[in-house]
Order: C-alpha cells, then sequence, then structure tokens
C-alpha cells in the first residue's frame, strides 16, 4: 500500500475532534512557528545589514573629513613657499649672520602679516619656521635652528623629505596640555644660499578626533599611520602615540570572534602622499542590538505562547462542542439506519450543523411520507438528501473568515496608540482600511466620496515613506456621485511611480473635482518630471488605443479608461495634461446630475 494510502486510511479512522486538532497543529501552529523564525533571523539580519551600512557610511564620512583636514594644511604649506618675499627673506645671503634694523622690520612685518592670516584660517595649529642661516631670528613665526633641533627625528625627517610635506608622529604637548601631530617640508628656493629653512605645522589631534565621534555607541575608531602609529582614536585614548602591538587585545580583537557578535571595517587613507599607509580602523560591536533583538524575542515569544495557549483551548472548547453535536447527530443518523423514523431532534441554532439537523429533520419527515409512494423513489429521495448534506458538510468545512486580518491590524494599531506612537498607528489604520476596500468587490460602484477615502488611505502610507504632501479640493455636490470602484487610486499611484518619484524636490499630489456641465471632471495633478510633447502624445496614443507600452507600463491609465467607457458609454473617459519637468494633470470626465449619477 502506498504512502498516500496509508495516510488517507489513517486520517479516515481518526475522530471528527482528533482531525480538527491536527489540522489546527498542522495548519496553523506550524506554518507560524516557521515564519516567526524565519522573520526573526531576518530581521536580526537586516538589522545587522543596517548597522554596517550605517559604519560603511560614517567611515567614508570620517575618510573625508581627514582628507579635508590634510588638505588644508596642504594648501597653508603650498601658499607660504610660494611667498616669495618669504623666501626672499629666508634665503638672502646674510654675512655675519645678524640682522639690520630693517631686516628685522621686515621680520616684524611678515611675523604680523602670517599670524593675522593663519589665525583667521587655522587658529588652532602653530606655525613655526626654522632657519639655520640667521642667528638673530627671534619672533613667534621665526626661530634659529639650533643643535637640538638638528639633532631631532622631527627635524631629519622634514629635510629628508626633500621639499614634500610630511606627517610626523603624534607627541603631548606639556605647555598646551594637548596632543599634537606635526606636518612639516622644507622650504626650497632657487636664490638659497645653502641655508635650509624649514617649516613646522603643529597640528591638534583633536582636529582629527571630532570627526570619529559617531551616535552608534557600539563603535571604536582607530586611525593609524604608516608606522602602525595610533595617531587618534574615538575609544581608549592612552594609548594614542603607541604601536599597533602595544594596544592589549587589538590584534586579537580584529580577527576573532568574526560574524553577528563583532566585525571591524578597514579604509586606506593614502590618496595624499603624506598619508600613504594611513588607515582608518573600525571596531563594531553589535552586543547591544543583539541584546535589544533578543528582548524583542522574548517579548515576541510570550505573546506568541499566550496566544497559541488561548487559541489551543477555543480550538479545544469549539472541537468538543462541534464533536459533541455531530455524536448527537450521528446516533439519530443510527436510529434511522435501523427502522427508527420517529426522529426528535433538538439541535436548532443557526449555524451548519443546526441548519444540518432541521434538514435531517425534514429528510425524515419527507421520507416518512415518501414511503406510501413507492420504494424506487423512496430511494431517490434518501440518495439526493444525502447528497444535500455532503454539500453542506463541505461547504461547512470550506468556510473561511479573513477577517482576523484586519482584526490583527486593529490590535497593532491600538496597541501602537497606547505606546504613544500615533504616526506609525495612523498609518497602519490607512493600510487596513486600504486593504479592505481592495478586498470588498461586493459592489462596481461607490460614492465618490468613498474612493476619495481610499485614496487619501494609500496617500497617508506614501506620504509616511517619501513625506509626501496632498490636497483634495472637491466639491461637495460630487461627493455622493458614483464611480467606478478603484477609478483615483491608479492616477495617484502612477503619479507618484512615473513623476514625483523621478524628481528630488519635495512632491505634491492635488486631488479635484469640480462640475461642468452636466459632467464632473476629477482630476489628479502632480508637480513631478512632467512628459515632453512627444512622449505627451505617444501616451495619449497608447490610452487611445488601449494598448501596454512595451515594458509594460499604462495598465492602471488603460483599466481605469475600459471602466470608465464600460460604464458611462465611449463619449466619456481620461485626458492627459502634462508640461516638462512642472506638472501633469490626468482628469476624468463622468455624468453628472443634480440627482446623481447618470447610468448608461
Amino acid at each position: 500500500m502506498r504512502f498516500h494510502e496509508k495516510l488517507a486510511k489513517r486520517m479516515g479512522s481518526m475522530k471528527m475532534r482528533q482531525k480538527l486538532m491536527l489540522s489546527y497543529l498542522l495548519i496553523f501552529l506550524l506554518p507560524v512557528t516557521v515564519i516567526g523564525i524565519y522573520l526573526v533571523r531576518s530581521m536580526i539580519d537586516v538589522a545587522l545589514d543596517y548597522t554596517m551600512q550605517i559604519h560603511r557610511s560614517n567611515l567614508v564620512q570620517m575618510k573625508t573629513n581627514i582628507r579635508n583636514v590634510i588638505d588644508k594644511y596642504d594648501l597653508i604649506s603650498d601658499e607660504i613657499l610660494l611667498d616669495k618675499n618669504l623666501l626672499e627673506f629666508l634665503n638672502r645671503d646674510y654675512a655675519d649672520g645678524a640682522l639690520t634694523l630693517t631686516e628685522r622690520y621686515q621680520m616684524s612685518s611678515l611675523t604680523d602679516q602670517y599670524s593675522a592670516k593663519l589665525i583667521v584660517s587655522s587658529p588652532e595649529a602653530r606655525y613655526r619656521i626654522y632657519s639655520d642661516a640667521v642667528s638673530g631670528l627671534s619672533s613667534p613665526l621665526f626661530f634659529h635652528t639650533s643643535e637640538e633641533d638638528l639633532k631631532s627625528d622631527w627635524y631629519n625627517g622634514i629635510v629628508q623629505a626633500q621639499g614634500y610635506n610630511v606627517l610626523g608622529p603624534v607627541f603631548f604637548n606639556q605647555d598646551l596640555n594637548r596632543l599634537e601631530f606635526t606636518l612639516g617640508r622644507v622650504l626650497v628656493s632657487d636664490i638659497s644660499h645653502g641655508a635650509t629653512n624649514v617649516l613646522r605645522i603643529d597640528i591638534p589631534e583633536s582636529s582629527l578626533s571630532e570627526f570619529m565621534k559617531q551616535d552608534q555607541g557600539n563603535e571604536e575608531v582607530y586611525l593609524f599611520n604608516g608606522q602602525d602609529q595610533l595617531i587618534s582614536s574615538s575609544a581608549n585614548r592612552k594609548y594614542i602615540g603607541k604601536h599597533m602591538s602595544d594596544i592589549p587585545g587589538f590584534t586579537d580583537r580584529m580577527h576573532t570572534d568574526q560574524g553577528q557578535k563583532q566585525s571591524y571595517l578597514i579604509a586606506g587613507l593614502d590618496n595624499n602622499r603624506e598619508l600613504k599607509g594611513w588607515r582608518l580602523i573600525v571596531l563594531v560591536s553589535n552586543e547591544s542590538i543583539l541584546q535589544q533583538m533578543s528582548r524583542v524575542v522574548g517579548r515576541s515569544l510570550t505573546v506568541y505562547v499566550v496566544c497559541f495557549l488561548v487559541a489551543f483551548g477555543l480550538m479545544l472548547f469549539f472541537s468538543k462542542t462541534l464533536s459533541e453535536r455531530l455524536k448527537h447527530l450521528v446516533r439519530h443518523m443510527s436510529g434511522v439506519r435501523e427502522g427508527r423514523m420517529e426522529v426528535t431532534v433538538t439541535d436548532l441554532h443557526n449555524d451548519e450543523i443546526g441548519e444540518l439537523n432541521r434538514s435531517f429533520r425534514k429528510m425524515v419527515d419527507r421520507i416518512n411520507t415518501l414511503i406510501h409512494e413507492g420504494y424506487e423513489k423512496e430511494i431517490g429521495i434518501k440518495t439526493l438528501m444525502l447528497q444535500k448534506r455532503d454539500a453542506e458538510l463541505h461547504a461547512l468545512q470550506s468556510q473561511i473568515n479573513p477577517h482576523f486580518l484586519f482584526n490583527t491590524m486593529d490590535a497593532i494599531r491600538m496597541h501602537l496608540i497606547k505606546k504613544g506612537d500615533r504616526e506609525t498607528a495612523d498609518i497602519i489604520g490607512s493600510f487596513a482600511r486600504l486593504f479592505r476596500n481592495s478586498l470588498d468587490w461586493s459592489s462596481n460602484r461607490i460614492p465618490l466620496r468613498q474612493e476619495l477615502s481610499f485614496a487619501e488611505s494609500y496617500l497617508k502610507i506614501i506620504q509616511f515613506r517619501r513625506g509626501l504632501e496632498y490636497v483634495i479640493e472637491v466639491d461637495e455636490r460630487l461627493y455622493e456621485v458614483e464611480v467606478p470602484k478603484f477609478s483615483l487610486q491608479p492616477l495617484v499611484e502612477n503619479a507618484i511611480q512615473h513623476g514625483i518619484e523621478r524628481v528630488k524636490t519635495a512632491g505634491r499630489i492635488r486631488i479635484t473635482g469640480v462640475i461642468d456641465g452636466d459632467r464632473a471632471v476629477l482630476s489628479v495633478i502632480d508637480n513631478g518630471i512632467g512628459m515632453t510633447e512627444e512622449e505627451l502624445q505617444r501616451v495619449r496614443g497608447r490610452i487611445e488605443r488601449r494598448e501596454l507600452g512595451e515594458d509594460g507600463r499604462g495598465v492602471g491609465l488603460i483599466n481605469v479608461v475600459e471602466r470608465i467607457k464600460s460604464c458611462f458609454g465611449e463619449e466619456y473617459g481620461m485626458e492627459l495634461e502634462s508640461r516638462h519637468r512642472e506638472e501633469t494633470r490626468v482628469s476624468l470626465r463622468i455624468p453628472y446630475s443634480s440627482g446623481g449619477m447618470t447610468d448608461v
């Protein structure tokens, strides 16, 4: 015996109550559990992916900001290098190494000039020019190169760069009580008489660290130079100036525990010559996000268990009630099978089983009447009534109540209102109304008031997503005019997708309704991309011929035109107007009379 035959036989031998409980477990509990697990995993993955996208975007912005800081000081260095007066003063042939009164005055003038200029452009940095040709330099800008300077690492590093800008390591300035790093270069000139002039700019480390402080709360940002020295950081700032290997556990954190709990991002900064080898490293800890998700999952699981227990209890109650009533009916049927035709049915409820009981009672009464009309006719009636019973039982088992979807949405909306999130609650309400109206096709025509409400629910959802503005200006005399269902919403959707979504400016939809003689004119106007005259004529032609575009677009407009003409006649329909990059107007013309809509 095949598996499906064994299963069918097994199911056929089960009681009705057992079948109902098994159906509940397989049809409701199992799918909901699987979907719940899938949604939880997907929600965690989406949250982590979104967080990493934010971190990547922040990393790109930090790279740009750091390069901008270095570029600013590069430009200042280039400007100083190109100052002929400054270079002439520094590279003048001072025979005895002393300054004359005139030269001291020039030094003072250059100091005042650059002090004013540099204070305006970058007051946070310190600027110094060292020269080994003149011993009498003494100003806030000019210094004579001392023996200590000649032996220092920063001085030799700048000289070895041969005129290029070079970035030095970070150090602590005790005078200003702050961390700094150096950008310097040799001021090369064609008129140099063997003098070495060095520009040194001491830049505060805070000019870099201020771009590393993000609001995510689960990341640590580190900036290393080409020698793996920590230049700046948003965390563990006590290690600034240390080598990467001197930071406890840093390397291990970069290469272990990868996955959901922790990850890292690296971005190089070698677009500038002096930033070659520099890199930004972001260590991201997702513990806080996972903890929040765990709390959400825990609460969801509690709700799920409560709902399951309540539903299971209700299923037990209903299945027991249904089983007892069916057993009672089966006992009466058994009595008829044994020849006892006096049946008294007491289950007269208004549901399907009650209807089945009443039908059974009527059937028995009819059988008693027809017994006297012949055995063959009696058998035919029994067969007919049994077929009717089977059909009613099949109809009973095929009943579906989709209203639990709407009730669930209403429950979510009320929960949001209690939580104070009225905006999201309004959007859920709009979506529920939208969904309910889309399923209700009991009538093909509805009052314009209802169609406007349906279109406004759709607009509220789009407004929540995009920040759309909309205005509805309809003559109140048109509110009770009947229109084909879903005649305005496709126009609004088309205006948003093909008009407003293609521009960067704020979108605006205007719905108007006016009376033009014996006709009502309903218009949807948007301030989107609009159409050129060629595009406008092409779309008008497709609508007139009622054919779709090559990409399948236009089905919404053609559907509306078909239903307008089907309801009211060929003299009514749609008009399309557009101005490129200004606006598009789609108008529907339908019959109107003071007493209501004119039927065709």
